[in-house]
């Protein structure tokens, strides 16, 4: 192997070894944010710089812990969120369309689970959901 592949590989693998830890991090993360939920009904959470992913896996888990809804929310005024709502108690689907249209957004979803992201601010987003 040359030396140039074997600096190549050397950075893979510490890209990889740093990604794993990074995931870890974040799953703990989530567990603390969800946990500080317990026994809230309805829940809407701003978490920056998350991806789709987890955007739907912190939803997942404050649902977990909550008696209502999880709704969280990831990225900026400038360019939109990702939304996620999530419940394990009662469908989400109308309410998720109805957020999509009030906030000029686009998803889908299924009765207890619904992601899409939208052009709206922040403000708009919890004038939207302190409604519901």
């Amino acid at each position: 192997m040359t030396e140039t592949a074997q600096g190549v590989q050397k950075l893979t693998n510490t890209l990889s070894a740093e990604k794993f830890r990074a995931c870890g991090l974040e799953k703990q993360v989530f567990e603390a944010v969800a946990a500080s939920y317990i026994g809230k009904e309805n829940v809407l959470h701003f978490q920056e710089a998350l991806t789709g992913g987890g955007v739907r896996e912190l939803a997942d888990r404050i649902a977990q812990k909550v008696t209502g809804m999880a709704v969280v929310c990831s990225g900026s005024d400038e360019n939109g969120y990702q939304i996620c709502i999530v419940s394990t108690a009662c469908s989400v689907k109308e309410l998720g369309t109805k957020a999509m249209q009030v906030l000029n957004g686009r998803g889908g979803g299924r009765d207890l689970a619904f992601q899409g992201t939208v052009k709206a601010t922040k403000a708009q987003i919890q004038a939207f959901f302190n409604q519901r």
